[in-house]
């Protein structure tokens, strides 16, 4: 339940921040990290799958790309996850040993 008097800021709008701070504001990794750290700190905001954005956060500190961070870190229940970004994703994600294992359609 979200308190009446706090904010809730959805998973999606997290999504769209990083995207904001990054190309219009030029943010790099360590500086769009402390903003996610310091809304997820504040006590009247609730961050919807705040543990799956603080783990989205750890996994993009890595070098990966934080969207794919955070559809993978959202997808831990599954076997596998399925993306089609071979060049990229796929790869680092092997290389990092992410749970669940990223694919590509053949």
């Amino acid at each position: 339940m979200v308190d009446p008097r706090g904010v809730f800021v959805a998973v999606t709008v997290i999504l769209e921040l990083e995207w904001v701070v990054r190309a219009f504001y030029a943010f790099g990794r360590d500086q769009f990290c402390a903003v996610i750290e310091h809304l997820v700190g504040m006590p009247n905001v609730q961050v919807e799958d705040r543990d799956h954005v603080l783990a989205a956060m750890d996994l993009h500190r890595d070098g990966l790309d934080f969207a794919d961070a955070l559809h993978v870190t959202r997808s831990r229940v599954c076997d596998r996850f399925v993306t089609f970004d071979d060049r990229g994703f796929a790869r680092r994600a092997k290389r990092m040993g992410i749970v669940p294992p990223v694919d590509v359609p053949r």
